[in-house]
């Protein structure tokens, strides 16, 4: 079982998710829990490594998490965009699965 957090960011939305992320790894990190940081721009991952969070995952969009993610993994998403009826199958999938 692995833990992924998805944090959108980008020109228009900024860095906010991207920063609560990096502060939730690093306090689960300090717990002794890993998770892995999917983001949907490369350069919120250069954002993020300056944070203090060195590694992240490049993904299109909130529909791509499962190209990454496995049944039963445990997932947070901190997103805006419209899912279009994935949340619906990634609840069925990921468990437990946070909407942030």
């Amino acid at each position: 079982m692995a833990i992924y957090y998805y944090a959108y960011s980008g020109h228009k939305y900024g860095l906010d998710r991207v920063k609560r992320a990096v502060a939730l790894i690093k306090a689960l990190r300090t717990q002794g829990v890993e998770v892995n940081l999917l983001l949907n721009d490369f350069r919120a991952g250069l954002a993020a490594r300056e944070l203090g969070v060195m590694d992240s995952v490049t993904v299109e969009t909130i529909w791509d998490i499962d190209a990454v993610a496995k049944r039963g993994d445990i997932v947070f998403i901190d997103s805006p965009e419209d899912d279009k009826g994935k949340l619906e199958d990634y609840s069925d999938e990921y468990n437990p699965l946070f909407y942030v």
